[in-house]
């Protein structure tokens, strides 16, 4: 015996539940009146929001796991997930070494030169008075 669906929306399910299963679980002995059953239906989000979610949190320093992402973004995970993972976390420590090493000092030794002290002899000092010097004219 089939229901129409009503004038909110709800389907079979909703009439399933709150007429037929009532009887059901009345005839077991539950008290089941003034009750009827809820669900939640799940909420459609678009994939682009969920993407802009998903980078918000990552920027915020949350982990989110591999699994989480490839379920709700409905991706199948490739047969050799785990070389693959290890393939980039060993590129990542590579870059992260190179970033970190010293450069060569012209004798051949390591210097004291690190990129973050590159960078600094890049820019030039700001004179000494700063933007409070008085103008000479």
């Amino acid at each position: 015996m089939t229901r129409p669906f009503s004038e909110e929306g709800l389907g079979e399910e909703y009439f399933l539940l709150n007429y037929d299963m009532t009887g059901i679980f009345a005839s077991l002995g539950i008290d089941t009146a003034g009750g009827r059953f809820e669900y939640v239906e799940e909420k459609k989000v678009d994939k682009t929001e969920q993407i802009a979610v998903v980078e918000k949190l990552h920027n915020m320093g949350l982990p989110l796991s591999d699994d989480y992402l490839y379920r709700t973004f409905s991706v199948d995970k490739p047969e050799d997930y785990d070389a693959r993972k290890a393939e980039a976390e060993r590129r990542r420590t590579e870059a992260l070494e190179r970033l970190s090493n010293t450069v060569q000092s012209e004798d051949g030794g390591p210097s004291d030169r690190t990129l973050v002290n590159r960078l600094r002899g890049f820019f030039g000092l700001a004179p000494r008075g700063g933007a409070h010097r008085p103008l000479d004219f």
